[in-house]
């Protein structure tokens, strides 16, 4: 027995995310920009892409697909397997305690804000949609060559059940998001770098 593998292919990293409001127009940043480079400047667009910021752990891709077997009398196992649902989810526990997150994992909202005046403080407030909003997602990480891969959601809706808790303890507040993709599955981009340019 003589184990056949590539060392190389075994990756570690963290991932980036980038969100921004959903457009199908949406589209990666160019395949010159580096990896960890700023989206929000590669990717011109009203509004631009933003980072989520920190996370307490990194983010997790799930794929889930149910089945159904097609099964004949003749043949014990079945002929064929058909999806009957995919569920394509990318979930990560943010780490910072701002109006922005609370945003990204309570669905959406709007957040305004005051200026102060002589008399009072000035204030930021954030009001939670009543309807999730939709959202584009990008997320970057490290491949087997040390350089980029991208993936690319043009629709996701946050849909994480978030528990924060306020109390004296030994860690931060956290703000747990479960981005659902709502778009065609076919739609989905997952590019990596492969090569350095010939010129």
């Amino acid at each position: 027995m003589i184990p056949r593998y590539t060392r190389k292919n075994v990756v570690r990293g963290v991932a980036a995310i980038w969100t921004r409001p959903q457009s199908d127009s949406a589209v990666l940043p160019a395949n010159d920009l580096a990896l960890g480079g700023d989206w929000a400047d590669a990717v011109k667009g009203n509004p631009a892409w933003t980072p989520i910021g920190a996370s307490e752990s990194g983010a997790t891709v799930r794929f889930s697909r149910a089945t159904n077997d097609i099964t004949i009398e003749e043949q014990l196992n079945p002929v064929d397997i058909a999806t009957t649902s995919v569920d394509p989810r990318i979930e990560v526990t943010l780490a910072e305690d701002t109006l922005e997150t609370m945003k990204l994992a309570y669905g959406g909202g709007q957040i305004t804000t005051v200026a102060p005046t002589s008399t009072i403080p000035g204030y930021r407030e954030l009001r939670i949609a009543e309807d999730i909003e939709h959202l584009t997602l990008g997320l970057e990480g490290v491949n087997s060559k040390s350089q980029w891969r991208r993936v690319l959601w043009l629709d996701v809706l946050s849909v994480a059940d978030v528990e924060t808790a306020y109390r004296r303890a030994e860690t931060q507040r956290l703000y747990a998001v479960s981005f659902r993709l709502v778009s065609p599955i076919a739609d989905a981009v997952i590019r990596e770098w492969n090569l350095a340019a010939t010129g």
